[in-house]
């Protein structure tokens, strides 16, 4: 029996536009194709390219952990992989931004010797730092997840971006029957909270919520820190919040090195 292997790429942020030709050759190819997308119109398409194609949206039950989901997940795609299928595995957005299923197929197949390749994809943070013009090379970039911020009370810097990830989401360890669901006004004043450790409540930060059609412009609101609630934000929304203080060149370091400022 031959070894199976398995292929893992995303779509990209907007439907269909974002796909590489490196990842459409792989879903026209594939002889076991599974998929797990968040539009209708990018599932269609899908089908259109390897209409043997299998959804894995039957794994998101309500009120069921996500880590359940995300096992179950593992379990269908892994089998085919041992059972010596060369298997496509699609994605939304990015297979390594914030897609656990991936890290959990790694683990779960390449001890048993099967091959596992990720393809490269556009992510939601691509999405980001073009629609917001943020100068990524100039000031650096701090991004954590909302949750694993507060838990880990990872610190801070106030001299370059950050970009939290799943704020919409804050604390929320199941899948809610309500989309819109995603945490809760009492669990978000520990994430405003830790928050105001490092920034003043009144520094001007963005919700943004990219647009995954072509041709229309992503959401995207500024709010005040203190003034952050559940009615502004939904499961998707990624926050961006820029320097509050100025960094400042080390004249001593700057000498040492010979450069001039």
């Amino acid at each position: 029996m031959s070894k199976g292997s398995l292929t893992i790429l995303g779509t990209g942020i907007e439907v269909v536009s974002h796909i590489t030709f490196e990842s459409l050759d792989k879903i026209k190819k594939a002889a076991k194709l599974f998929y797990l997308v968040n539009d209708k119109i990018l599932e269609e398409w899908l089908l259109r390219q390897n209409p043997g194609g299998i959804s894995l949206a039957h794994h998101y039950k309500t009120n069921l952990d996500r880590e359940k989901i995300y096992s179950n997940i593992t379990s269908e795609v892994s089998g085919e992989v041992i059972a010596g299928n060369c298997v496509t595995l699609v994605f939304y957005g990015h297979p390594c931004v914030f897609v656990r299923p991936m890290r959990l197929l790694i683990n779960a197949l390449e001890p048993k010797g099967h091959q596992v390749k990720i393809l490269p994809a556009v992510s939601a943070l691509d999405a980001l730092l073009a629609d917001l013009k943020a100068p990524l090379s100039t000031e650096g970039l701090q991004n954590y997840e909302a949750t694993d911020l507060v838990l880990y009370e990872r610190h801070l810097d106030p001299r370059s971006p950050l970009v939290i990830w799943q704020a919409g989401t804050f604390a929320n360890i199941k899948v809610s029957s309500e989309l819109g669901l995603g945490t809760n006004q009492k669990k978000l004043i520990f994430f405003i909270n830790y928050l105001q450790r490092f920034y003043d409540g009144k520094h001007t930060i963005m919700i943004y919520d990219g647009s995954i059609y072509p041709g229309y412009k992503p959401e995207i609101k500024s709010i005040c820190i203190k003034d952050l609630n559940c009615n502004v934000l939904t499961p998707t929304s990624t926050l961006y919040i820029p320097p509050s203080q100025q960094a400042r060149i080390n004249k001593t370091t700057l000498k040492q090195l010979g450069l001039s400022q």
